[in-house]
């Protein structure tokens, strides 16, 4: 079963330390009594019936004996003003001692921070303080100096980040300026018209490799001739021979891929 609000606090109190002082009771006065009502008791077992309406008139004037100074002799008043300035004492004492500090209890320290008089110096001490002429054209409310220049510092800190942010996106944009992200131009809604040129492409770039192939093989088909030629013509050397060769067959590679030679036929056949 749970506990109740009341008792969960309280549980909760007493795991922080926080205990209730126990209450004082306070002490009745008991009834007080007196040697004179058993004297009255007794002279009243002896005498003679009574009236009762005179004994109720008479309840409520009660007769008091003074002495010759004026003071009343009657020890039941006097005792029951001793025993109630006794009790007020007492209280007295009681609400003293509950303000003041217990020996089992520690007094709670005051913080600086909820001080006044702590605060009232502080103010004082800063108001007493004397600036320099530098100083005074940039006032900073500390002790020491060194807090300003913390604060300083990552004030730069943070100038210098975005600094470095604002070069790094202004770097980016110099890469991304035009380049085309949205190849296929499914973003754009053109991907029809981008597959139309890039099968375009795709037959140029065929026809070229294709011209380029044939222009190396014409190339050969040259350097071939151009070797048979010189042994006819009687070249002595393999290093004569080698840079004639290279020398036609460059040549022709550079005439075929200009142009020179399209209508010329390549005899395979040598």
């Amino acid at each position: 079963m749970a506990p109740l609000p009341s008792q969960k606090r309280k549980i909760e109190d007493a795991m922080r330390g926080r205990t209730e002082r126990p209450k004082k009771r306070v002490r009745k006065q008991k009834e007080y009594h007196s040697s004179s009502e058993d004297a009255d008791e007794a002279s009243g077992d002896d005498c003679a019936p009574f009236d009762l309406v005179d004994s109720d008139d008479n309840a409520g004037k009660k007769s008091v004996p003074i002495d010759k100074q004026g003071n009343s002799t009657d020890t039941s008043i006097t005792g029951r003003s001793s025993d109630s300035e006794d009790d007020a004492s007492s209280l007295s004492s009681d609400e003293e001692g509950d303000d003041a500090v217990r020996p089992g209890e520690e007094k709670m320290p005051t913080s600086k921070r909820n001080d006044p008089d702590a605060f009232s110096t502080s103010i004082s001490k800063i108001l007493s303080t004397k600036l320099s002429q530098s100083a005074r054209k940039d006032p900073v409310l500390s002790r020491s100096r060194e807090a300003a220049d913390i604060s300083n510092a990552i004030a730069n800190e943070k100038l210098e980040r975005r600094a470095k942010a604002k070069i790094c996106a202004d770097r980016q944009e110099e890469l991304e300026r035009g380049r085309v992200k949205d190849v296929l131009g499914l973003q754009s809604g053109m991907a029809g018209e981008v597959a139309e040129e890039e099968k375009k492409l795709r037959k140029i770039a065929q026809r070229g490799v294709v011209k380029l192939f044939n222009a190396v093989r014409a190339a050969q088909v040259k350097a071939e001739e151009a070797a048979r030629e010189a042994r006819k013509n009687g070249t002595v050397g393999y290093a004569n021979r080698e840079e004639k060769i290279n020398e036609m067959s460059k040549q022709g590679f550079l005439a075929l891929i200009n142009g020179d030679s399209k209508n010329k036929p390549i005899d395979e056949s040598r």
